[in-house]
């Protein structure tokens, strides 16, 4: 299935980072998003696992439309 990705790097590329400008958009637009007052480790674990994850697509999908 990787081997799919490195047949066609560009257009996998764009496709990261589309999904990584979806999931930008999402966390912006929600409501509450930087209301700390509240957050367990959970809601903490969450939070940064899904900025981690928009920062890893945006850059591996510039990688791969660099390559």
């Amino acid at each position: 299935m990787s081997d799919k990705i490195f047949e066609h790097p560009k257009i996998s590329g764009i496709v990261l980072i589309i999904i990584g400008g979806a999931i930008l958009t999402y966390n912006l637009k929600r409501e509450n998003r930087f209301n700390f007052e509240d957050f367990g480790f959970l809601d903490w674990q969450a939070f940064l696992s899904t900025w981690i994850l928009t920062i890893l697509t945006f850059v591996y999908g510039v990688n791969l439309l660099i390559k």
